[in-house]
């Protein structure tokens, strides 16, 4: 959650997401009881995060460029 609010109202939390992203566990999730020796992903903690990494995308990553809408070719015959 710290994440996606930081990232929403456009602070620095490069520092949160490196941590995030070396605490993923092996099979891809994420669980706040990591230090406690949990092994197992929480649904609710891995959901949080990718909320969060994907907000921060949102705002880091520059936009795609948009084509304009494509002309209407007129029919001469």
């Amino acid at each position: 959650m710290a994440v996606a609010l930081g990232s929403y109202f456009g602070q620095d939390v490069q520092a949160v997401v490196d941590r995030l992203l070396t605490e993923q566990l092996s099979h891809g999730g994420w669980n706040c009881e990591v230090e406690r020796g949990s092994t197992r992903s929480s649904f609710n903690t891995t959901i949080a995060v990718l909320e969060g990494l994907l907000e921060h995308e949102r705002a880091t990553v520059a936009q795609p460029r948009r084509r304009p809408p494509a002309t209407r070719r007129k029919n001469t015959s």
